[in-house]
């Protein structure tokens, strides 16, 4: 399964004291499997889908984070991830930026790309 990779590279290289994991998920013909993983990831809040955007723009409401990280099932993690490259290139560009790529560099940030 694919959020099974995206977890599992999610809880390597990122530190489960650092970050909150919540998970919207549509029950579809895969259910027992999503528990099953669900039971192996304890730390997600899982929330099943009733209406997307309703569901999303709740859980928007309750998180208190300095940043937020969208992923995605498709994704896998295969490094570590810095959190003092994001809070430097937020605080050199306060302004200018609403995002950060994980595929960035810290010598592309230091060139100002």
């Amino acid at each position: 399964m694919q959020l099974e990779a995206y977890l599992e590279s999610l809880y390597k290289y990122l530190s489960p004291q650092l970050i909150q994991t919540y998970i919207i998920y549509r029950m579809d013909l895969f259910n027992q499997q999503y528990c099953e993983l669900f039971e192996r990831f304890t730390g997600c809040t899982v929330v099943r889908e009733q209406n997307f955007h309703d569901d999303f723009v709740s859980l928007m409401e309750k998180i208190d984070s300095k940043y937020i990280l969208f992923g995605t099932d498709d994704v896998v993690y295969y490094d570590s991830v810095s959190f003092a490259v994001i809070d430097a290139a937020f605080e050199k560009f306060p302004h200018d930026i609403f995002g950060f790529s994980l595929r960035l560099s810290p010598q592309g940030l230091a060139d100002g790309k």
